[in-house]
């Protein structure tokens, strides 16, 4: 099914459990189990296919891991600093009450970046900063205030959680964003 759609999907942003349970279904079993190591190379082994199915970028939602991009040529759509980019955006530290909603909340965030014309970095920093905003309230929505009040805690200098992903090869980018050894900017 995702052959047939991806080729016109500009945006695919799901969670690397949505994902696995479509594409590997053992896989999926195996990481519900905590059997399952999550990786760079699995992050890749799931991206890539994706990208060769025509989607322009695909951002994979990692929890309290963070927030994953890889793009390919068709990402050009949207400026040259959204093409053939890889990138792993930590989360913000935050006193977590509860999680319902925080992957919708950090794809309006990610949507919100898009349509401000954000950079790759900018985009997934926002669309963490409001899954975070959500996760520090109970409701899946109470807890987010409105634009200007998130971005102003990011520029505050927000502290960034810590992730177990990133391997040796990548490097500390802007905003401590992790850039990966694909990434051509």
């Amino acid at each position: 099914m995702l052959r047939g759609v991806l080729p016109y999907v500009d945006f695919f942003l799901p969670s690397l459990d949505e994902l696995l349970f479509m594409m590997d279904r053992s896989a999926y079993d195996r990481l519900q189990k905590g059997l399952l190591a999550v990786d760079a190379e699995l992050l890749d082994a799931v991206s890539l296919p994706l990208l060769d199915w025509g989607a322009g970028v695909i951002g994979i939602k990692l929890g309290e891991e963070g927030f994953y991009l890889r793009s390919g040529s068709k990402a050009g759509s949207l400026g040259e600093g959204w093409r053939h980019r890889q990138m792993l955006v930590p989360t913000f530290k935050v006193d977590v009450q509860g999680t319902t909603g925080a992957g919708d909340t950090a794809i309006a965030g990610f949507l919100a970046g898009i349509s401000l014309g954000m950079t790759p970095e900018k985009t997934l920093s926002l669309a963490n900063a409001v899954g975070a905003f959500c996760v520090e309230a109970v409701s899946s929505i109470a807890g987010i205030p409105d634009l200007a009040m998130v971005q102003a805690r990011v520029e505050r200098g927000w502290e960034r959680g810590s992730t177990r992903i990133v391997p040796g090869s990548w490097h500390v980018g802007s905003d401590g964003v992790f850039l990966g050894p694909a990434d051509r900017v």
